[in-house]
């Protein structure tokens, strides 16, 4: 069995995975997961990484739609307005907090009410680059850290989605900022983001498909960050680049995103959807976002002993 060095939880998405499953039991089957099939897989001086995604405003979901706060919703109105919100997975997250709050330095926690479990991702990245990590996730918004040292593992850990798979699939190489590129260029349905290419009215006189393809491969390839990117991008000029008769290109889709932005909001539409999809803590220190993990065997215990013992429907009720 392949072994890891860190192992990074998707939390809210692996609950969600386990559910679908129909488990008699979703909070038993989500621990009992977690400590009989996800923390076997860690080297013995492994850490386990438990990303959370904010909770709605509403009382633990109960209402239909998504409320929670955050500047997505402020920028871009429709974001993840397509998405219910499931009481039971919610109240089962709830839980599996508390579960792994004492266990000690192992274990780490990652969530606010502000910040998603995609925001973590990348400045967690950054502090283990070069060990052997595991992304939990079925969310392709995490395959742009995949190398040749990150697996992401979105069905079985006998079929990792590795830096080939993605490359067969996608044609270009994973990168933070190629990843962004994309979902920004042709949208996300999951999380209700309309690609700038789609936009209602927009025209172009190429094919700009391949156009944005040609883009992102070359973003993929030097390596570029998505901060370098924005700088070279808002450095550009129209009247500077029609005029050339060979554009790189970058300059290329940004000829062509201009030129049908005079009848569609394309440009703004583009550069909302990056600042949507990319982290927000980019250039922060997750060791400022993780909490601190005291192990406390006494807390552990009744716990433990509230989710598996006699006192489980006492304390939790019928989940």
């Amino acid at each position: 069995m392949k072994l890891y060095d860190a192992v990074v939880v998707d939390v809210l998405n692996y609950v969600y995975r386990k559910k679908a499953s129909e488990p008699p039991n979703l909070i038993r089957s989500v621990i009992n997961g977690l400590e009989d099939d996800v923390r076997p897989r860690i080297k013995p001086d492994g850490t386990l990484y438990l990303l959370f995604d904010p909770l709605p405003l509403d009382d633990l979901g109960m209402a239909k739609t998504f409320t929670f706060t955050g500047f997505r919703r402020d920028v871009l109105p429709s974001y993840k307005s397509n998405r219910t919100v499931d009481a039971q997975v919610q109240k089962t997250a709830e839980v599996v907090k508390k579960y792994y709050l004492f266990r000690g330095p192992s274990v780490k926690l990652s969530y606010s009410e502000e910040y998603e479990a995609d925001d973590y991702v990348e400045p967690l990245m950054k502090t283990l680059k070069g060990k052997e990590v595991a992304l939990l996730s079925t969310d392709e918004d995490w395959s742009g850290f995949v190398d040749d040292t990150t697996v992401l593992i979105n069905e079985r850990w006998d079929r990792p989605f590795t830096r080939h798979a993605f490359k067969l699939k996608f044609k270009f190489e994973p990168t933070v900022a190629s990843v962004i590129l994309y979902k920004a260029l042709y949208g996300d349905k999951s999380d209700c983001v309309t690609g700038a290419v789609f936009i209602k009215k927009a025209k172009f006189s190429c094919p700009i498909k391949k156009v944005c393809y040609e883009a992102i491969k070359s973003v993929a390839k030097e390596g570029t960050s998505i901060d370098d990117f924005l700088k070279s991008w808002k450095a550009l000029s129209y009247a500077a680049v029609v005029k050339k008769v060979e554009r790189d290109p970058i300059e290329e889709l940004f000829f062509h995103l201009e030129s049908a932005d005079q009848k569609a909001p394309v440009i703004e539409t583009f550069m909302t959807n990056i600042s949507v999809v990319r982290s927000c803590l980019t250039n922060k220190n997750i060791e400022d976002y993780l909490l601190s993990n005291e192990a406390r065997p006494d807390v552990n215990s009744v716990i433990h002993r509230s989710i598996f013992g006699e006192s489980f429907k006492k304390s939790f009720g019928k989940v």
